[in-house]
C-alpha cells in the first residue's frame, strides 16, 4: 500500500510538470528506467494487424535501409483517415444492439485506449527497460542512445495508464447514470500535447535503430528476441513505435464521430464540441511537429548536395523551390544549365544556391 501510494504521489507529481511544460525532465526518464518490467497482457487477436504485401512494398520502397521516413509516415496517417483501424462493432455490444450510437462510440474508445495502454507498456516496461538494462552493463549501445530512441514514451505511457484510461472506464462504468465523456476528454487533452516531443524525435529514433543495429550485433539480437514474443503479434519494434504517432488523429476521428451522432439535445454536447476543438489543436500541434522536422531535413540534405555539410545550418532558413534552370548570357547569346535552390532566410528577402 506504501509503495502505491508513493506511485500515486509521483503520478500526480508528475502531471503538475506537464501542466507547466508539456515536457519530461530527464529525471522522469531516469526513475522510469529503474523500474522492473512487468508482465503485458497479450493483444487479443483481433487487436494484431500485420501489414499487407502492398504496404510491405510501399515500406521498403519508402525508407530502405534507414528505417521508417515520414513520407511512409505520412502514407500511414492517410490510412487512418480512411477509417480502415475502426472496429465494426463495439466491445460488449452483440450484433443488433439497440445501445445508442454515441454509447457505441463512447465504448469503443475505451477499448481502443485499452489497447493502446498495453502497447504503450510493451515500448516502455519491455523494450525500453530491457534495452536499458543491456545499456548499463555497456556490452550493447550508450544508455543515452536508448533515451534518444524512446523520447518521452515513458511519461506518455504513465499518463494513460494512470490518468487517462481510469478516467474513461470510470465514465463507462457510470454511463447510465452520467452519459458523457466529453468533459474527461476536455480535463485531459492538454496533456496531449506532450507528442509533440515524441512526434519531432520519431524520424531520429528510426535512424538510431538502423545504425545501432549494423554497430552493435548485441543490440540487434535483443530487439530481435523481444520481436519474436507473441505479444509483439509479429510487428517490429519500428511498428510499435508508430502507435503513439497515430494516436492524437484516431482520437479526433472517434470524437468526430461521437458528436455527429449525439442527440441534439444531450447533455454531453458543449462538452464533447469543445473537447474535439481541444483534440484539434492537439492534433495540429503534431502536425506542425511533423512539419518542422521534414522542414530541416530537407534543409540539411540541400547543405550536403552543395557540399556545405560541415556548415552549420540556419534552422531559420526554409526551401522554397528547387529545380533546373537555363541560364542564358547575352553577351555571347549561349545558354547554360543549371540547378537553383531557393531558401527563405526567415525574414524578407532570400538567397539561391545554384551547381
Amino acid at each position: 500500500m506504501e509503495g502505491k501510494a508513493e506511485n500515486q504521489q509521483s503520478v500526480v507529481k508528475l502531471v503538475a510538470a506537464f501542466e507547466e511544460h508539456w515536457d519530461s525532465t530527464s529525471a522522469q526518464r531516469d526513475k522510469q528506467a529503474g523500474r522492473q518490467p512487468q508482465q503485458l497482457p497479450a493483444f487479443p487477436a483481433s487487436q494484431r494487424r500485420s501489414l499487407t504485401r502492398e504496404e510491405n512494398e510501399e515500406e521498403k520502397d519508402q525508407h530502405g535501409q534507414r528505417g521508417l521516413s515520414f513520407k511512409f509516415l505520412r502514407s500511414l496517417r492517410c490510412k487512418i483517415r480512411e477509417d480502415n483501424w475502426r472496429r465494426p462493432q463495439g466491445p460488449g455490444l452483440e450484433p443488433g444492439s439497440q445501445e445508442p450510437e454515441e454509447k457505441k462510440i463512447a465504448l469503443e474508445l475505451l477499448e481502443t485506449e485499452q489497447a493502446y495502454v498495453n502497447r504503450l507498456h510493451l515500448l516502455d516496461q519491455v523494450f525500453y527497460t530491457e534495452l536499458m538494462k543491456e545499456a548499463k552493463t555497456g556490452k550493447t549501445v550508450p544508455e543515452e542512445v536508448v533515451k534518444m530512441i524512446f523520447s518521452n514514451i515513458s511519461s506518455i505511457y504513465q499518463f494513460h495508464a494512470e490518468f487517462f484510461l481510469p478516467e474513461l472506464q470510470k465514465r463507462m462504468e457510470d454511463w447510465n447514470s452520467n452519459p458523457r465523456i466529453g468533459d474527461v476528454i476536455q480535463k485531459l487533452a492538454p496533456f496531449l500535447k506532450m507528442y509533440g516531443e515524441y512526434v519531432k524525435n520519431f524520424d531520429k529514433a528510426v535512424e538510431l535503430i538502423t545504425a545501432w543495429s549494423e554497430k552493435s550485433p548485441p543490440f540487434q539480437e535483443l530487439i530481435a528476441d523481444i520481436q519474436k514474443r507473441k505479444v509483439c503479434a509479429n510487428l517490429t519494434l519500428q511498428h510499435h513505435m508508430l502507435e503513439p504517432v497515430q494516436r492524437i488523429p484516431r482520437y479526433e476521428l472517434l470524437l468526430k464521430d461521437y458528436v455527429r451522432k449525439l442527440p441534439p439535445q444531450s447533455p454531453d454536447r458543449g462538452d464533447a464540441e469543445k473537447a474535439l476543438e481541444m483534440i484539434f489543436m492537439v492534433a495540429k500541434h503534431s502536425n506542425a511537429a511533423i512539419a518542422e522536422m521534414e522542414r530541416l531535413q530537407n534543409l540539411w540534405v540541400v547543405y550536403q548536395r552543395l557540399g556545405l555539410e560541415d556548415d552549420i545550418v540556419d534552422p531559420s532558413n526554409e526551401l522554397i523551390k528547387e529545380g533546373p534552370i537555363q541560364k542564358i548570357s547575352t553577351r555571347n547569346n549561349s545558354t547554360s544549365e543549371k540547378y537553383l535552390f531557393l531558401v527563405g532566410a526567415g525574414m524578407p528577402g532570400a538567397m539561391g544556391g545554384s551547381r
